[in-house]
Formats: structure tokens, sequence, C-alpha cells
């Protein structure tokens, strides 16, 4: 196998506390995931606004990173103006 010197592989990033964090989200917000088709697989980070998980949709078996907001007026608010900016 030739290896092309302009393609620089980096090493998996680590992920950790999978468990933890999902326990810190709603059950409201998960059983909406999974009601959405989703099943979570890690936990990839977070920050003020929320927490950002490796999922995979179980009818096409692909895998997403999908962002679960943090119950506050502010975070929302500013999610919501996000989702608009990019439409």
């Amino acid at each position: 196998m030739l290896r092309d010197p302009t393609i620089k592989v980096l090493p998996p990033t680590v992920l950790s506390n999978f468990g933890s964090n999902l326990q810190e989200v709603s059950p409201t917000a998960r059983k909406a995931v999974q009601d959405a088709g989703y099943k979570f697989i890690d936990y990839l980070g977070g920050g003020q606004f929320g927490k950002v998980f490796k999922v995979k949709n179980t009818q096409t078996d692909m895998e997403q990173a999908m962002k679960i907001v943090t119950r506050t007026p502010n975070s929302t608010n500013r999610e919501v103006r996000n989702y608009q900016l990019v439409q």
C-alpha cells in the first residue's frame, strides 16, 4: 500500500465520561433522541450551552454528532437564533 506523504493521519480522539454525561441529560431529552431513531454511542464534549454526543441513526446505521442544549432560557434562545441563521 502506497502512502501519500501529503496526507496526515491523526490519532483517534480520546472520548470519556460517557455514562455520567448521558445521565446529566434530562430523561425527556434522552427519550426524544431515542424516539427520533437515534442511539447514543459516546460523549464527544460539551460546554456552557450543551453537550455533544456521538449517535447512530438506527434506520441508516450512520454515525453523527448531536448537540443536546442545556435547559436555560439563554442557551435555548441562542440555539434558536443560530438555527435560524443557518437556514
